[in-house]
Parts: structure tokens; C-alpha cells; sequence
């Protein structure tokens, strides 16, 4: 590996992850979608996916994004179809593309475009966007969606539009990085409404939001929350343990809890489904 472009590691992680990555490489004779082809140090990773007998490249800078990686990649936590009702989604997403409609999917709290590179792959008609407040993880975002069709917006997501200061906790890396609601802030907020409703999406219909925004689902979720009822599968990670003492999945927890969805758990993420099609679609596809 002399000469080749390698991500930071310290050697304790480093051996484990190497470690993870050795044994996950039993997973070619398995039947595994995702096969990761290169070891955790080097910055260009390679995984195959047997899905579609296509490669997927990206760039990690450090273990935190590898990490990431594994979790989308070989934990699958954005994988629909080991549910009992994944044929609900995939009839719904056919029954979007019927009706003459694109099926949306908003990547919320976007990273470095490894969630959204996953959607795009596994929903290939769908229109995915990914929104990411911090500016570095936005551009490596955009160069790790290169030729996936994948929209990158660099802004946070909120429940009204306005202005946010990206701060850093210490944490030494930028996965942590949080929002903060700031009028002198010099990054944008844009409501979800207000994504819905943007006239280059006037023909999609909304079918995926994955909300990963490190605690800022607390504003999110506070006022203006219409849009729910929009929407068919919601994946969010909650805070509270990041958050501790400060009551910050409440304002989830509120709106939602009256709604008619299934509510279920993988690895870090809830999964909110809800239990009506959009009558909208009914007529359409009929």
C-alpha cells in the first residue's frame, strides 16, 4: 500500500478494524449484497455489489467514515427488505413509478454520501437527495456520488426555514458536528415543506426520509410537522444518549405518536411506516 492515499487510523482501532474487514471477506463465498474489496487504511474504498455486478467507489478520511461505511455496507442499516412488510415497500414504489411518478427519497443529515450512494443503488428510479450542513462533509459528498444521480444540497434541515451556525463539540472528527439555530449563522435551514414542495420535484412523490441530524430533530420536530402525513417510511436516529438530561426525542415522540405507523428498530434507527397510501397515489395508479 506504499504510495497509495491512506485515511487516519489510530493503530488500536486500525487493528480492529482490519480485523472486522478480514472476517467480513468470508462473505464472498456467502450471499451477502455488499462485498467490501479494499482494507480500512486506504482512503479509496471499493465494495461490489452483487446486486447489480457493479462496483461502488468512494473516499474516506478517517475511521469515523469507515466505520460509517460498515454500518450502511455490511451492517445494513437502511435495509427495507428484511421486514415483514418490505413487499408493502417495493408494491409502493412500483405503484409511484406506474402512476408516472418519481419515487423521492431525502437523505437528511447527508455526511459524506454514503447513505444516499446505498438508496440510489438499491432504489435505482428513485430521485435522492442528500442534505448536509457541513461544508466538507458536502463536498465529499458530491464526490462520492458522482455518476449515482444523487442531488447533494448543502443546508440543514429544520421545521422553518432560516439560518444555523455547523459547530464543532470537540469530538475530533465531523460526524459529530452539530446544528446549532442562529440568525447570524452562515449556513441555510430549509423546512421539509419546503424540499416538498420545490418545483423541480413537483413530479416526485415522497417515499423515503432518513433523518440522521445529530439532535437537531429536536427543532425539526417542534412545530410544522404536516409533512409526516406525506410521508410513507421515516428511518431516524435519535439523541437522547448524546443528549442526555435534555428531553430531545420529545418533540418526535410527540408527533408521531398519535399517527396510524408501524414503529420498528434497526441497529441505531426507528423505523416509522405508515399504515395508509397517500390517497393521491390511490387515484393515480388506479
Amino acid at each position: 500500500m506504499l504510495g497509495l492515499p491512506l485515511a487516519r487510523f489510530p493503530l488500536s482501532v486500525l487493528i480492529r478494524a482490519h480485523a472486522e474487514w478480514l472476517i467480513s471477506s468470508i462473505k464472498l463465498f456467502g450471499k451477502e449484497r455488499f462485498l467490501a474489496l479494499t482494507p480500512p487504511l486506504l482512503k479509496r474504498q471499493v465494495v461490489w455489489d452483487r446486486n447489480v455486478h457493479r462496483l461502488i467507489y468512494f473516499e474516506i478520511r478517517d475511521y469515523v467514515d469507515w466505520f460509517t461505511s460498515t454500518q450502511i455496507f455490511s451492517q445494513h442499516d437502511y435495509d427495507l427488505s428484511r421486514f415483514a412488510r418490505a413487499p408493502d415497500f417495493t408494491a409502493l414504489y412500483d405503484g409511484i413509478l406506474r402512476a408516472g411518478h418519481t419515487p423521492l427519497i431525502l437523505d437528511c443529515g447527508g455526511n459524506i454520501g454514503l447513505a444516499a450512494r446505498y438508496f440510489a443503488a438499491t432504489w435505482p428510479q428513485a430521485k435522492v437527495l442528500s442534505i448536509e450542513p457541513d461544508p466538507a462533509n458536502a463536498k465529499l459528498a458530491i464526490r462520492n456520488t458522482v455518476g449515482s444521480g444523487v442531488q447533494v444540497l448543502n443546508c440543514a434541515i429544520g421545521s422553518s426555514d432560516g439560518r444555523c451556525a455547523v459547530i464543532d463539540p470537540g469530538q475530533g472528527h465531523h460526524n459529530a458536528y452539530r446544528v446549532v439555530a442562529s440568525d447570524s449563522g452562515d449556513t441555510d435551514v430549509v423546512s421539509l415543506a419546503t424540499i416538498l414542495d420545490r418545483p423541480d420535484l413537483r413530479d416526485c412523490q415522497p417515499f423515503i426520509v432518513k433523518i440522521d441530524i445529530e439532535g437537531f430533530e429536536a427543532d425539526l420536530f417542534a412545530r410544522d410537522t404536516a409533512w409526516i402525513d406525506r410521508i410513507p417510511i421515516l428511518i431516524i436516529e435519535l439523541h437522547d444518549w448524546m443528549l442526555p438530561g435534555t428531553a430531545n426525542s420529545r418533540s418526535f415522540l410527540t408527533a408521531i405518536a398519535g399517527k396510524d405507523r408501524d414503529f420498528l428498530y434497526r441497529g441505531e434507527n426507528i423505523i416509522s411506516i405508515a399504515n395508509t397510501i397517500p390517497p393521491s397515489l390511490v387515484i393515480t395508479a388506479a
